[in-house]
């Protein structure tokens, strides 16, 4: 009888948790002001996670607006840079090629965002490096605001696919389990719910240590 009602209260819990309505949608900004963390050159001069656009993957005024906005959303120390091109062969033969590449033995985490329109959607090594395929931020010729709210997501789930953090299923977090369709990625926030934050945050701290978790000023 008590396993029953156990059974019973973890069910009506479990459907009030996800009876919850959804917050309203948040947007990146048209402009950047006070209201966002902007990046931080001090942040390159300690232990980060590095945000690399690859052969222009986005457009130079979407991912400043986009990166900027997505990685405000989260505590971490974040640094941004570019390449021309990167190799995922490259990443698994050398943990450390993110350092070597920028010269930075600060970078800890990599970032790579890729536009490939037959590669997979992402390929990680936790704690270590992520690329992430861009491509299906443009499906559908969006509207300037939609495909900047797109690219701001693939930001916040390349940074979480790097620092071990996991789908969820929490449907307001651009890491939901849900969201790797157009469809599911529009429905989503710019944001990682604490399922999916937390996790990363110690996977982050066993690579960098704690200056990893905090933003450089």
């Amino acid at each position: 009888m008590r396993k029953c009602i156990a059974s019973m209260s973890f069910a009506f819990a479990a459907a009030a948790c996800f009876a919850v309505p959804q917050m309203a949608q948040n947007h990146v900004p048209s402009a950047l002001d006070e209201s966002v963390r902007q990046f931080s050159p001090a942040a390159a001069e300690k232990p980060h996670l590095l945000l690399v656009n690859v052969g222009g993957a986005v457009p130079e005024s979407d991912w400043s607006l986009a990166s900027t906005y997505a990685a405000s959303r989260l505590q971490l120390n974040v640094w941004t840079n570019s390449l021309p091109k990167i190799s995922s062969e490259q990443l698994l033969k050398d943990a450390s090629l993110t350092e070597k590449l920028f010269l930075n033995p600060n970078s800890k985490v990599g970032v790579y965002f890729v536009n490939d329109k037959l590669g997979v959607p992402v390929v990680a090594a936790p704690g270590r490096w992520a690329v992430v395929n861009m491509a299906i931020a443009s499906e559908g010729s969006p509207d300037v605001q939609t495909y900047r709210d797109r690219v701001a997501k693939l930001v916040l789930k390349g940074i979480a696919a790097a620092s071990g953090g996991g789908a969820t299923v929490e449907p307001r977090c651009s890491m939901f389990y849900g969201s790797n369709t157009v469809k599911g990625l529009d429905s989503v926030n710019i944001m990682l719910t604490p399922m999916c934050y937390f996790p990363m945050l110690e996977i982050l701290r066993s690579v960098g240590g704690p200056e990893m978790t905090f933003p450089a000023n």
